[in-house]
C-alpha cells in the first residue's frame, strides 16, 4: 500500500524481473511478460511533470525501459559464467551506473 501512495513521487523506479512480476501479482495483473509490468507502472499518474522511468533489469537478458507507456529493450553484456564469483550488488551496481550516466545527460 505504501508503494501505491509513493509512486505518484516516483520519477526512477528499478526493479529486476522477480521483483516486477511480484508485484504484478500482488496488484492481479495476469501477466508474466516484464514489458507489460513496466510498462503499467510508466503509466500510472503522477504529481510531477517529469514522465517515470521504470527499469526492470533481467539478469542476462535485455533491460527493459519504460517512459510514459513506450518500451524499449538494452542489451546487456554477457559475462561469462567461468568469471562471475558472486552476483550480490549486481543491480546496486547497475543503477549506480545508470544514475552516473544520467547525470551526465548520456
Amino acid at each position: 500500500a505504501l508503494l501505491l501512495e509513493l509512486l505518484p513521487r516516483v520519477d526512477f523506479l528499478f526493479g529486476n524481473e522477480r521483483e516486477a512480476l511480484t508485484w504484478a501479482g500482488t496488484e492481479g495483473w495476469d501477466t508474466t511478460d516484464p514489458a507489460f509490468v513496466a510498462t503499467r507502472l510508466s503509466l500510472i499518474p503522477g504529481v510531477k511533470a517529469r514522465k517515470r522511468t521504470v527499469v526492470i533489469t533481467r539478469g542476462s537478458l535485455p533491460t527493459v525501459v519504460a517512459v510514459n507507456g513506450h518500451v524499449s529493450f538494452h542489451d546487456v553484456e554477457p559475462i561469462a559464467h567461468d568469471r562471475l564469483v558472486d552476483s550480490t550488488g549486481a543491480g546496486d551496481c547497475y543503477l549506480g551506473g545508470f544514475m552516473a550516466a544520467l547525470s551526465r545527460d548520456l
